[in-house]
């Protein structure tokens, strides 16, 4: 994404020796320019949001590339959407069966593997 000039951000746990006061301003910079809307996108591992579960204004939409291990993630994550119409996309394979079933249950799971269908649409109220 460097390489095609996109506007984002990284939100991640990763600080060398003696610079993790530098990750709590670099956070807290990214946090605002992605609320103020200065970047576009913010790319956040499932490790920081364990660790650190900021409150991330702005949300307008959230793309799992894969269902999370901590299946609370997933809802906490789509709390944080502002926007009426909530648009999330998850994309998974087979092998990620058991994480399907923590989220949605192993009925729900099963039906979605098991499917020959490409898309798949999930409404929860």
């Amino acid at each position: 994404m460097k390489n095609e000039n996109e506007s984002f951000i990284q939100l991640h746990e990763y600080a060398k020796e003696g610079k993790v006061h530098y990750l709590y301003f670099q956070v807290a910079k990214g946090r605002q320019l992605f609320y103020r809307k200065e970047k576009k996108l913010m790319l956040l591992t499932e490790r920081f949001h364990f660790y650190r579960r900021y409150n991330i204004k702005g949300i307008k939409s959230v793309v799992f590339y894969q269902p999370p291990a901590q299946p609370t993630f997933y809802h906490e994550l789509i709390n944080l959407v502002v926007s009426e119409c909530v648009y999330v996309r998850l994309l998974y394979t087979k092998l990620d069966f058991l994480r399907l079933a923590n989220i949605f249950g192993d009925q729900c799971a099963q039906k979605i593997i098991a499917s020959q269908k490409a898309v798949h649409v999930i409404v929860s109220r």
